[in-house]
């Protein structure tokens, strides 16, 4: 699929409106990722248990079903409680945001690098390390604040197409 002005004219209109869906209704949007949460954890599920009949010895199919089952709990657990998997995803962003950031700053006193290197990665490292802070601290704002991020990324990087597409579109010789 080639990249021409009309889609990324569409991509533009539809990613701005899903932008400005996004800041309206967030909490929407939170609802919307954990109903996505539980679809894959069936998804995942149901192949992990189809793929477990392909072993020749039982243990790896026990294993399989188990890991299966596991999926199905995950995702019916999603659906039956949303705001205790939205809370969960919360937590499971701000635990990795705090692996990241202690890594980064781990980097930061790596031998070799120039100051410009180490004093990014260190920046990187404590902003992450505070993300991670206030998501396990206040998990509820971190869920709505998140969805709100990708709200105002969705509005700017469709804005952002909508314009490269009418600028693109403007300079393109007409075809006769």
């Amino acid at each position: 699929m080639s990249l021409t002005p009309g889609s990324l004219l569409w991509r533009g209109m539809l990613t701005t409106a899903v932008g400005i869906a996004t800041l309206v209704w967030p909490g929407s949007v939170i609802d919307a990722v954990v109903i996505l949460l539980s679809v894959y954890a069936f998804a995942a599920g149901a192949m992990v248990c189809l793929t477990a009949f392909a072993s020749d010895r039982v243990g790896p199919v026990i294993g399989g079903l188990v890991l299966g089952f596991l999926s199905f709990a995950v995702g019916t657990t999603a659906l039956l409680w949303p705001s205790v998997a939205a809370y969960t995803l919360t937590l499971w962003f701000g635990a990795r945001a705090l692996v990241a950031g202690a890594v980064e700053i781990g980097i930061t006193f790596r031998a070799g690098e120039n100051a410009g290197k180490r004093a990014g990665w260190l920046l990187s490292g404590v902003v992450s390390v505070l993300l991670a802070f206030a998501l396990i601290v206040h998990p509820h704002v971190g869920a709505v604040s998140r969805a709100t991020v990708v709200g105002l990324f969705g509005l700017l990087y469709g804005m952002t197409g909508i314009i490269i597409s009418i600028a693109w579109k403007s300079r393109r010789p007409a075809i006769a």
